[in-house]
């Protein structure tokens, strides 16, 4: 697996933590879904950027199994939090939908 879809993999945690049971949603006055989905990618992208690269050969997974990669502890809290202060720096509010 690629590099590439490590980093998607990453980003669908993310989004699947923020997401959680109770279900969130980004809102901005004036925001269309579009661009509402613009802004996620975009902080997606900027998040993911701080994240440790994966070596060649390296994986997510048990050791032993060829690569491994270990995240840095707490890099997966740390993404995830940049990825919210982006989305309220472009002015949006999580809100609960339930």
């Amino acid at each position: 697996m690629g590099k590439n879809a490590w980093r998607r993999m990453g980003a669908l945690l993310i989004a699947g933590a923020l997401a959680g049971c109770a279900g969130y949603q980004w809102r901005k006055e004036g925001a269309t879904p579009q661009q509402t989905m613009r802004d996620e990618e975009l902080c997606e992208r900027h998040a993911e950027s701080f994240r440790r690269p994966v070596p060649p050969g390296g994986f997510f997974g048990p050791p032993g199994m060829g690569g491994y990669y270990d995240p840095r502890p707490g890099e997966e809290a740390g993404v995830t939090q940049r990825f919210l202060s982006c989305m309220e720096a472009r002015g949006y509010q999580r809100v609960r939908t339930r």
